[in-house]
């Protein structure tokens, strides 16, 4: 392994809040070792680089030609942070020196059966620890989503939101691959209805049924106030929006990450995951209470996946429909608070 690696390949291939969470490893390498950073990664990730002044270059995963193409960079360092079988394949074929981190998926799988080995550890203390012969370290300057000075929403958002909407509203995230992640229709219009405020629906397409289930539990009064962006907005300019709110309810997933990047106060709504799997918000530190935790502890199924079910395998889906709005909403409050001490708002 090089002294000092001069041109690094990070490699992250999967979803959009696993790629935010390696930032700090690619500002840390460009920041420690002045290392020219290039990220191996997918289309829809690769779009939470864009603007990142650690990573000179996004290289799109793609079949054929890839590995050629690599090669003509001539790499010092690979740092594989998916450890995958396409990506050991793809650091043996490349033949440089290369790092990869310890998934510990072993304990990921005990801990469903109620035995923690994973403590307190998060998925980018793995990746540092990975780091630590370079003697690269983390900075605990939390996450990183640069959205460029000059980039503007779609008329769509402009006018629906710039000029439709108040200051001071709170996103409402629907958006998680899997179901079991997302708060229910009847949760989500509970927490509108008890809102004092604006609420913004936020997801892809996957979620309009969902968004339109919830507005359909709404009376007419309340319904004034929540807007349904699910399905309207691009990945950018969702984040676009999380920058503005004031505030954030939101489930596990990429956008809950992406808003612990832009430092909103926000409140994590857990379901079939725990934090204990490692992948919680990572906020900077002395800031951590900007994030607050709403998950129904004592249940004895919880948690059931590391990943998620398209439905709760025990057909009550208690981790979420015992959740309660009043809790989640106070919660925020706490958050806000924590934000407004610390300067953040």
């Amino acid at each position: 392994m090089p002294d000092k690696p001069q041109k690094v390949l990070c490699i992250r291939l999967s979803a959009i809040g696993d790629v935010v969470v390696c930032t700090p490893v690619f500002r840390a390498l460009a920041q420690q070792l002045n290392a020219e950073v290039h990220v191996l990664t997918k289309p829809l990730p690769a779009q939470m680089l864009e603007g990142n002044p650690y990573v000179t270059k996004t290289i799109l995963w793609e079949k054929k030609g890839l590995t050629s193409k690599l090669k003509q960079e001539k790499y010092d360092l690979v740092v594989d942070l998916h450890c995958n079988l396409r990506s050991h394949r793809l650091r043996l074929t490349l033949g440089v020196p290369a790092v990869g981190y310890h998934k510990r998926n072993v304990a990921k799988r005990l801990l469903s059966k109620g035995i923690d080995w994973l403590g307190e550890e998060h998925l980018l203390d793995r990746y540092f620890k990975a780091l630590a012969p370079l003697g690269v370290k983390y900075d605990f300057g939390g996450l990183d989503y640069f959205a460029e000075s000059e980039f503007k929403c779609s008329c769509i958002l402009e006018g629906r939101l710039e000029s439709a909407l108040p200051k001071g509203f709170t996103a409402l995230v629907l958006g998680a691959t899997h179901v079991t992640k997302r708060m229910p229709a009847a949760l989500l219009a509970d927490i509108c209805t008890r809102s004092d405020g604006e609420i913004v629906l936020l997801g892809g397409e996957d979620v309009k049924d969902l968004a339109k289930a919830t507005l359909a539990l709404l009376d007419a009064d309340v319904r004034k106030h929540v807007s349904d962006l699910c399905g309207v907005l691009t990945l950018r300019q969702s984040a676009k929006l999380i920058e503005q709110a004031k505030g954030v309810i939101t489930p596990d997933t990429g956008l809950m990450h992406v808003a612990a990047a832009l430092h909103r106060p926000m409140v994590v709504v857990w379901g079939n995951t725990v934090p204990a799997y490692g992948m919680y918000p990572v906020l900077p530190k002395g800031r951590e209470e900007t994030a607050q935790y709403a998950q129904i502890q004592e249940l004895k199924c919880r948690p059931c996946n590391r990943i998620g079910y398209a439905a709760c395998p025990q057909g009550h889906f208690k981790c979420m429909h015992d959740q309660s709005a009043v809790a989640i909403l106070n919660l925020l409050e706490k958050s806000k608070a924590a934000a407004v001490k610390n300067a953040l708002v």
